[in-house]
This record gives structure tokens, sequence and C-alpha cells, in this order.
């Protein structure tokens, strides 16, 4: 039976917690307001998504496992990296085996993703004009032309509408399967009509070092993180992580931890048995309290003792 999500949020807390299928955690690169909206449609293997965020954003995670993703970026950003490609409005995203996420955004992004049952797309990329299952594999951003996005943009929505108003119909029903095919040869016509790789990024090794710094920060369990514990971890030297950074996010590693470390005292202050705002705060290495409360609000549109008071209990 096919289920439907429509929702505004003014949290990424609150958009990872309401999202289905998805293991992603979505966090903010600069201050201000934060706006998500979100739609899903979802059925027995096949699942709809689209996003819209308001602000520059880092998202890391898996995309739903037993199912093969797609993404299209449904309007133009300044910059959006996706692994290790530059990408533009022209663009599908094949997500690799394993269905990795790591993209980053400058501002404002719209993106429409599709995923699948592998087993369905197994089937139809045999026809594919090239070698499908090797696309699936590595994992791709593809130029494809205009008339292709739109039919399979046009595809996945006529789908998603028939499976909600036709929710009681079974999977062996000949409209069903119609639609069904209908829906994947839209998306096997882009993948053959594709230019495969285009959008690869010069900054490919420096990307992975961005990538593979940001996972040791998600696995520390330490209080206060410093650049000279990742260099160690990951095997680099400051020079080469500052100038990764640099180069993929535009913010120094320092500024990146100390925004790590912020979003640690917001998770600290909305959690029972966690102490008050300056216990917290001493605890995350924020010693100056005048200067943790201005940069706690420029990240999170609220002052400290304001998060404090949204604790459960």
């Amino acid at each position: 039976m096919a289920h439907e999500l429509t929702q505004e949020f003014d949290s990424f807390e609150a958009f990872d917690a309401y999202i289905s299928g998805w293991d992603t955690r979505f966090d903010r690169l600069h201050g201000g307001d934060c706006r998500t909206s979100l739609r899903q449609v979802s059925a027995p293997g096949f699942l709809y998504t689209a996003v819209d965020l308001n602000t520059a954003s880092l998202q890391q995670g898996a995309a739903p496992s037993g199912m093969r993703t797609f993404a299209l970026p449904l309007a133009p950003t300044r910059r959006l990296v996706w692994r290790d490609y530059q990408v533009e409005t022209d663009s599908l995203l094949v997500f690799p085996e394993g269905g990795d996420l790591f993209a980053l955004t400058e501002q404002s992004f719209s993106v429409l993703a599709l995923s699948i049952d592998s087993a369905l797309l197994e089937s139809s990329l045999d026809d594919a004009s090239r070698d499908g299952a090797a696309l699936l594999a590595d994992g791709a951003a593809l130029a494809v032309d205009a008339p292709s996005r739109q039919r399979l943009v046009r595809q996945a929505g006529i789908y998603a509408e028939f499976q909600l108003k036709y929710a009681q119909a079974r999977a062996t029903d000949p409209l069903v399967r119609l639609m069904e095919e209908d829906m994947v040869q839209a998306l096997v016509e882009g993948l053959g009509r594709s230019l495969y790789d285009q959008r690869r990024l010069p900054a490919a090794a420096a990307a992975r070092l961005v990538r593979r710094a940001i996972a040791f920060t998600r696995q520390d369990v330490s209080d206060v993180l410093l650049i000279s514990d990742i260099c160690d971890a990951i095997g680099t030297s400051r020079r080469s992580l500052e100038m990764a950074f640099q180069r993929c996010l535009g913010v120094s590693p320092k500024r990146y931890l100390k925004r790590e470390r912020l979003l640690r005292c917001h998770l600290a202050l909305l959690s029972v048995g966690q102490g008050n705002v300056s216990q917290v705060a001493a605890r995350f290495g924020f010693i100056h309290m005048g200067q943790f409360s201005s940069d706690y609000r420029r990240l999170f549109g609220e002052l400290p003792n304001a998060t404090l008071a949204r604790r459960p209990g």
C-alpha cells in the first residue's frame, strides 16, 4: 500500500526524524534560518523523495537499502558537490552500490530522488545502450539531455500519483506492471543517452580527504575535537587538510570543527541529564560564555537558554 508524507520543517533535526527510508544527517554550514520541505511517496519497491532546502548544507548518510537510488537536481544552485563531482542542473546522479550519500550545497537546493527495487532495474538495464551493471556499481554524475530529464521527472510523478490513487491494486495487476515499466524505461532511456562521468571534479582527491575527515569527526566521541587528532587518524598533514577544506567547503577545518562542537552542544542541551548551559559549553571547550552565546545564536537562531527550555521533562 502506498503512503504519502508532505511536511515543512524549521530545523534539520526535525527533518531527519521524519524522512523515510534514508539514513541521513543534514547539517547547516552557515547560520540563519533553516527551512526544509519534504514530499515522499512510498510503495513496495518504490520511494519518491522531493526535498527543497533554503540554506547551505552538508548531507551525509545512506540511501534506502535494497534499492537503487537516482537523483535529479531540479533548480540551479551556485555550487553543488556530490561525492567527487561538481553537479549542474542537467545532471542525473546514480548512487553507487551501498547508496553512500555525501553532498555539499552553498545555497538553496531542490532535488528529486527515486529509489527503485534492485531486481526490477537489473532486468530493465539489459536493454540500455551502455554497461548498466558497471554504472550502478560505481556510481556517477551524468549529463542528461533535457527531453530525457523531463520524461523521467514526469513519469516518476505519474507513477507516484498512480500508486496513491490505486493503493489497493495488486503488484501483479497489468495496469500496475504497465505503469512500472513506463517509469523504469524513462530511467533506462536517461542512462542510455547520458555522457558518462562528465562532471568529475579535478579536486576529487581533496573531496575524498574531506569525506574521510568528516567521517572521523562523526565517529570520534571525545568532547573537544582537535585538528591534530583528525590528521593523525586519516594520515595527512595539517596543511593538506586545510587546503582540502577550503577547496571543497570554503571554510577552514578549525571553523568546521567549531560548528561541529556547537552542534554537539545543541544536542546536549536538548538531552535530559546533560547539565545546564555553562556546564555543556565548558564540556565542549567553550570558555567565553558571551562569545559562545553569540556563535550559538548565529548558527541555530536562538540562545542556548531557549534550547535548554525545550528539553523534555
